[in-house]
């Protein structure tokens, strides 16, 4: 039996589709909760998004990433289309803690811009996003208990 999965997507966003390239594979395999946060952090300018791929001439970011930027625009697209996406993983109804399975941006309808220059097109970008239930968390045990355990299934 295959797993339950909830899809979102936004078609023809007016952002830039390498900044979207690089924030999908920063939230790839993540929860849903820890993926919002840190595209709210980088909308607040507190954590880089670490362009591994697209990385030519993008200077340095302190935090241990090599190159990075902050993305803003793209972040708050891609955070729209994964609260929405949450959304139609409740209506669907799985269970949470919600996991970004698939998330991926391609090149959408590039459309003549209506400007004074001649020949310019303006950028559009597909961003398809699909959630799945992701395993709870089980509390951590203390040290001694484990030991505890471990000599009581020795004994029998």
């Amino acid at each position: 039996m295959e797993k339950q999965k909830a899809t979102s997507t936004g078609l023809n966003l007016p952002i830039s589709t390498k900044h979207a390239i690089e924030v999908c594979s920063l939230i790839r395999g993540r929860t849903v909760e820890q993926a919002s946060r840190m595209l709210d952090e980088v909308i607040h300018k507190k954590r880089p998004v670490p362009f591994k791929r697209f990385n030519r001439d993008v200077g340095h970011k302190k935090g241990g990433v090599s190159s990075g930027r902050f993305p803003k625009k793209a972040c708050m697209h891609v955070l729209k289309i994964l609260k929405n996406g949450e959304a139609n993983a409740s209506q669907v109804g799985l269970a949470s803690p919600y996991v970004v399975e698939e998330i991926r941006a391609t090149r959408g309808v590039r459309n003549w811009k209506a400007s004074r220059h001649r020949g310019r097109k303006g950028k559009s970008t597909h961003v398809y996003i699909t959630i799945t239930e992701g395993k709870k968390s089980e509390k951590k045990t203390d040290p001694a208990k484990k030991k505890a355990e471990k000599k009581e299934a020795k004994k029998k």
